[in-house]
């Protein structure tokens, strides 16, 4: 058992690792400054480092770790990483947990959906604000484009790393803590570096093409409300989805001036794929805890 559970976690870190890449770093890569392999380098030292220096905050967010809620997580994430979206194993992770543990703590799921709704609905509301905020002090103040041009592209790398640094410590951290031994980290340490390296390249393309679309400033204001929010969430020890946070932020900020980087539809379907995510945790994980027990 406890072999198959090690097996089955470290290939849940290797698929958050390849399909997470191009949210913390594929902006730095549009923007022309970083390379692809500079750009992953930059990915594994800061994940691995905020993993390992904040992961224990996410330990309250582990209820009943098992070889199901594993299982179950590791279930409904391959499809998303194969295609290359990086869906955030976090919602299904601690969901499956309640799923797979007899529905013990569902009160505990139901507080969980409505704290991750309003942080949803507060990081939009924080970057359009911070969005038109940018943009009206840019028309006022700003008597060289090219120079605060220059500086935006500096400021994406460091954007690049610390967005690294909190999804590190949200999601990677929060596998850490359903470890039990040393050899289990290290092989879960081995596993991130190997698919950051070899399979990151569709997810860090997605977004580093989409990013020759959105303006600097959205770029800007999206990635700094994202990266505070993650970070305030883990201090909290709440497990929430990067992907979510960051297409929320694009969302936003796109309607706070006259190019809308998504469109509501487009948007409201993948707020819906998110969430659906919950169901299906806590059913999958029931049906897979009777057919372990049985």
């Amino acid at each position: 058992m406890d072999t198959t559970y090690t097996i089955t976690l470290v290939a849940l870190m290797a698929i958050a690792a390849a399909s997470h890449t191009g949210i913390c770093v594929g902006i730095p890569v549009g923007s022309g400054l970083i390379g692809r392999r500079e750009a992953v380098l930059l990915y594994i030292v800061a994940a691995l480092t905020g993993a390992i220096l904040q992961g224990k905050l996410m330990a309250k967010a582990v209820l009943a770790p098992s070889l199901c809620a594993v299982l179950t997580t590791t279930a409904i994430s391959t499809l998303p990483a194969v295609l290359g979206i990086p869906l955030s194993i976090n919602f299904a992770l601690y969901t499956s947990q309640i799923g797979c543990n007899s529905l013990v703590g569902i009160d505990a799921l139901l507080h969980s959906v409505m704290t991750w709704i309003a942080i949803t609905v507060m990081i939009a509301f924080v970057t359009y604000s911070l969005e038109k905020s940018i943009l009206s002090s840019l028309v006022s103040r700003c008597r060289s484009p090219r120079r605060v041009l220059s500086w935006f592209r500096m400021f994406m790398v460091l954007l690049g790393m610390f967005m690294s640094f909190v999804v590190g410590a949200n999601t990677f951290g929060y596998l850490f803590m359903f470890t039990t031994s040393a050899v289990q980290q290290l092989l879960l340490c081995i596993a991130f570096i190997c698919s950051a390296a070899i399979f990151s390249s569709r997810s860090i393309m997605r977004v580093a093409f989409s990013f020759y679309r959105i303006r600097f400033t959205q770029a800007l204001s999206s990635l700094i409300v994202v990266i505070a929010f993650i970070e305030i969430a883990t201090w909290f020890s709440i497990p929430f989805s990067a992907s979510l946070a960051v297409a929320s932020a694009l969302y936003a900020a796109g309607h706070a001036s006259t190019f809308h980087i998504i469109s509501t539809k487009s948007f409201l379907y993948f707020v819906t794929a998110q969430f659906l995510s919950i169901p299906t945790a806590l059913f999958l994980g029931s049906i897979l805890s009777l057919a372990i027990t049985s």
